[in-house]
This record gives structure tokens, sequence and C-alpha cells, in this order.
């Protein structure tokens, strides 16, 4: 038979509990000491608890003493950068700063607030390539935002698609890019979601430059009617 090493000297296993399981012990120590009614388990229960929210204290002041002493990278940036600039934002197009709102994060500074990723838990852009919400234009996400779950949507003859997981939570966009031509005849993601959405007339440069034309002037006759009007 094989003999068990007794040696002492030798590094002895540590049993750790994550914080879960720890919560799960004392729920099965104190519903034990509420049956048994033990004063003895009753007071180790007290110690134990006493220890874990001290513990959990001095870890919470060692974390708050670092955080102070740690000089922070950049940490007064203003959040400039190509990511954070939206088209017809007054405060973008003047570089001036956004107004202050605690319920909005990342907003006071001058580059335009964060827009969150709300359509989806998570978009794959092409087959298997996690697209990170960070990594992407304010535009690019407004347009993924506008994707419904479990609706499939098809462009090119439906060489580009857009569909859903089972669960609904992950969007995957693919297209063609197996060939190094499939990928330099690839536009942007912009245009890809674009027109996925609304078609390839939506996505054209030519026909939304006249499209924005035509809602200019559109524009132009509804102010002149409101000061004919006034």
């Amino acid at each position: 038979m094989p003999k068990h090493d007794t040696d002492t000297s030798l590094p002895q296993p540590i049993m750790a509990l994550a914080p879960d399981q720890f919560a799960t012990l004392m729920e099965s120590f104190q519903k034990t000491a509420s049956s048994s009614a033990s004063p003895e388990l009753t007071k180790i229960l007290e110690v134990m608890q006493a220890m874990v929210e001290a513990n959990t204290a001095n870890t919470t002041q060692i974390r708050d003493q670092v955080d102070r002493s740690v000089m922070r990278s950049n940490a007064d940036h203003e959040h400039l950068s190509v990511f954070t600039y939206k088209n017809g934002c007054p405060h973008c197009a003047s570089g001036t700063r956004h107004p202050d709102d605690p319920g909005v994060f990342g907003s006071g500074k001058l580059g335009h607030p964060p827009v969150p990723l709300t359509s989806a838990e998570a978009v794959y852009w092409p087959y298997g390539c996690r697209v990170w919400p960070d990594q992407c234009t304010i535009l690019e996400l407004e347009l993924l935002n506008q994707f419904k779950p479990g609706t499939s949507y098809y462009a090119r003859d439906r060489q580009w698609k857009a569909t859903w997981s089972d669960d609904k939570r992950q969007l995957q966009i693919d297209a063609p890019v197996y060939f190094v031509d499939n990928r330099n005849s690839l536009p942007a993601l912009p245009q890809v979601l674009t027109e996925l959405l609304y078609g390839q007339e939506a996505a054209d440069p030519t026909n939304a430059l006249a499209v924005i034309a035509d809602l200019q002037k559109r524009l132009t006759e509804l102010e002149t009617k409101k000061e004919v009007r006034a």
C-alpha cells in the first residue's frame, strides 16, 4: 500500500472558500444554531461574522488608500477621440464642453458621452470577432442599437446578413471575408449596417446627398412658413 507523506515541514494545502461558498456555509450554520439553540455555536457564529465584517472593512480601506496613492495616467482627460464625436451635436461641432449630468456616464467632458450598446449583449463582426462598444464610434453604436432582437436582416443578395443567436442576446453580422478581394471590397462598418437596416439606396453616398438636400429644402420651407405665421 502507498505510504502517506507525514513530513510537517512540507507546505500543507490551504482550503479557500469563495464569498458565495462562505455565505452558504454561514447560512447552514445559522440554521443549525436556530434549530439546536446551542449558545456555544451561536457565539462561534457571532465571532466568525465579526471577523468577516472586519476583514471586509479592512480590505475596503486598503483599496481606498491605494486608489488615493496611485497616480492615474491621464486622469483628467477630456475623452476626445474619433470614438466620442457625434455628428449633429452642437457641443461636438463647436468644441465646447458637454453639460454635466450626474445620471449620464462621461458627461461634462469635451468628448461626447459614450452611447451604451442596448440591442444585444454581444455583437460579432465578421464571424467570430467580437465588437467591443468602447472600440465603436457613436454612429456605429446608434446603428447597432436599431437592430431588433429576433429579426434577421439581409443585403447584397443575402451575402450580407445580420442574425441573432437562439436566445436573441447575441447579434452576428456576416459578409464574405474569405479572400483578400472580399475584404478589400467591403465598405466601412456604418455603411454595412445602414444597408442592412435600410437598403442599398440609403447607404449610397450619392443618394444620401440627394436626400440631405431634399430634407434641407423642406426644413427651409417649414421655417419660412413659421416666420410668416408669426
